[in-house]
């Protein structure tokens, strides 16, 4: 009788340990969930209308927009302020433009992108977070986030060029940097010109974290540097003035 009486505690305290690890499971997946549906300060189901696509969009400060934040616009997007949609293909126009993807022209003061930007950007401020695949012009432009993030989400992949006064890219960079200061600091194959040109690969302290291949491709870089200041510990000397490359 004592027996099958500590065999039914056991089992109901079996049940209660599953039952809290799966309310803790579900919570989980929720956090998750409103995390992915955030973006910035605004809550991407919010917008006056719902829809899947549409070909204009128009918004004062998201979320006070046309359409939520989940439309994909293939047209035309106008911002006045701060405007988010998942995906923008075609003519994007004004202040802040925030997006996921982003594939066409871009011509406002910032323009901002999660994943990746195709086309041309022309902004005060470019900034992508993974894939760049075009041209950037700005004051300054950045393709790739920073190595702690890469981390956990890799290393993206960069093909064009940068035009500003401030150039950076922490990603797979192949194309060509022009502005007064240029800075890449993972992988680069071609050309800085600029007053200030700088090019190394990833930090030593996070470079157990890269994939292989980042690793080999940031050891043969093929950067030609022309500038006041060029610093490459892989180059021909790690600090020129005039002109370095990689031998």
């Amino acid at each position: 009788m004592r027996t099958t009486r500590n065999l039914t505690i056991v089992a109901a305290a079996m049940l209660m340990f599953t039952a809290s690890l799966s309310t803790l499971a579900a919570n989980k997946r929720g956090e998750e969930v409103v995390k992915e549906t955030r973006s910035f300060f605004i809550d991407r189901n919010l917008g006056l209308l719902k829809t899947s696509m549409t070909p204009f969009e128009f918004g004062i400060l998201s979320p006070f927009q046309l359409f939520s934040g989940n439309t994909e616009v293939y047209g035309i997007r106008i911002s006045t302020l701060y405007t988010f949609n998942k995906s923008m293909y075609g003519l994007d126009i004004g202040a802040i433009c925030d997006s996921d993807d982003s594939y066409g022209v871009q011509v406002n003061v910032a323009n901002l992108v999660n994943s990746t930007q195709g086309g041309l950007g022309i902004s005060f401020v470019n900034i992508t977070h993974r894939n760049m695949y075009g041209v950037q012009m700005g004051a300054y432009n950045q393709s790739g986030i920073q190595d702690i993030a890469k981390i956990f989400g890799g290393v993206g992949d960069a093909r064009g060029c940068q035009f500003g006064v401030v150039n950076l890219t922490n990603s797979n960079f192949a194309g060509g940097q022009f502005g007064l200061v240029n800075i890449s600091n993972t992988v680069f194959n071609g050309v800085q010109i600029g007053l200030v040109n700088g090019c190394w690969g990833p930090d030593e302290i996070l470079n157990d974290y890269f994939s292989t291949a980042t690793r080999e491709a940031s050891e043969k870089q093929q950067c030609v540097q022309i500038g006041f200041f060029n610093f490459n510990p892989n180059g021909y000397l790690p600090l020129t003035i005039g002109f370095n490359f990689c031998p």
